[in-house]
């Protein structure tokens, strides 16, 4: 749960820095997993996110972190 948080987070706090980084286009990853897409231009500005891969990448991390809580000796 708290691995999504933080990617929700990063969902809200990333547009804002960009931004104030005066960053340029680019994007990550190539459909049907495209991770983000960031665009600053003439135009204006925008992020776009696939929700799949940073589903996955929650799911993944959570299920190792919870793998390493039970193998740890208590």
């Amino acid at each position: 749960m708290a691995t999504i948080i933080v990617l929700g987070l990063l969902f809200a706090a990333l547009p804002a820095f960009l931004q104030v980084l005066d960053v340029p286009a680019f994007s990550v990853g190539n459909e049907p997993f495209l991770l983000l897409s960031w665009r600053n231009d003439a135009n204006g500005t925008g992020i776009r996110f696939s929700l799949l891969p940073f589903c996955l990448l929650a799911l993944g991390i959570g299920l190792i972190s919870y793998g390493l809580k039970r193998q740890s000796p208590q």
